[in-house]
């Protein structure tokens, strides 16, 4: 058993709200831990460096919390969660294992949000759908420079210290490009699933967060649930950090492609909310 939709980010855009909304929808089942990181472990081997740590602190965070492991279907069994953290990971065999399990198996859909895949080269995006077939894809867009400012905060907070010289390497390096590159990654998508593409404008999850979930179960043909208790809950907010008019400028810089492209390919509609 596999996911029968997932959503690719963009990262620091609303991901992990939208887990834990998802997570409470009766019709959907999603794995105790929020991003999987198959697909990206396997085709950027380089992520496999932090992605093995990420995988078992997630499940361990999991195991830690009451409200992971309860009885009824849709919550989550300490042993599967053990076995995510002990298997062979990133194989498809530990892939598939994870969607193998109570709960996952009554489900009309199986989720994975994991943002990293939105930096996929082309045979990834191309082994996806080989592998998952007509899966559905969501796409939250935030706009690029608030994106990108929040992925910065992000990358200080984990560093704890971070100097003006190794800011610079970052806002210039690769991953950090991958991660917002609109331009990129949404034509290589739409190029392989084209009308099984949702985009969300960020925006209107803190604006009308209940019709962004209502859009999402509609793109998912499922009935509309009204228990949702975490609608209007921020979730890994960025603490608030001024940077540099250097770095500022270099972010800006780097987002110009990206505001061009959103602007040819998206309504003001849509783009006034993102």
């Amino acid at each position: 058993m596999l996911p029968s939709f997932l959503c690719i980010g963009a990262q620091k855009s609303g991901t992990t709200w939208l887990y834990y909304q998802l997570r409470e929808h009766p019709q959907i089942w999603m794995p105790p831990i929020k991003e999987i990181h198959y697909f990206d472990s396997v085709f950027i081997p380089e992520n496999r460096e932090w992605t093995e740590e990420l995988i078992d602190r997630q499940c361990k965070q999991a195991i830690s919390r009451a409200d992971m492991l309860t009885s009824n279907c849709r919550g989550y069994e300490k042993g599967h969660i053990e076995q995510i953290m002990d298997g062979d990971k990133f194989s498809l065999q530990w892939y598939q294992s994870i969607y193998n399990t109570v709960g996952s198996e009554n489900a009309i859909h199986r989720g994975d949000i994991t943002p990293e895949y939105s930096a996929l080269p082309y045979e990834g995006v191309e082994y996806v759908r080989s592998l998952l077939g007509d899966v559905r894809v969501i796409i939250l867009i935030r706009d690029p420079v608030s994106r990108a400012l929040s992925h910065t905060r992000m990358h200080v907070e984990h560093r704890r210290s971070t100097s003006l010289e190794e800011l610079f390497d970052f806002v210039r390096g690769d991953v950090f490009k991958m991660m917002g590159d609109y331009k990129t990654f949404i034509p290589l998508w739409k190029s392989k699933f084209k009308e099984n593409l949702l985009f969300v404008p960020f925006g209107r999850i803190e604006t009308e967060p209940k019709a962004v979930i209502e859009q999402i179960e509609k793109f998912l043909c499922l009935e509309s649930f009204c228990n949702y208790q975490l609608l209007k809950k921020k979730i890994h907010k960025t603490r608030k950090k001024q940077f540099d008019e250097e770095i500022v400028r270099e972010i800006r810089i780097f987002c110009e492609d990206q505001y061009k492209f959103l602007y040819d390919n998206f309504p003001d509609s849509f783009l006034k909310n993102i």
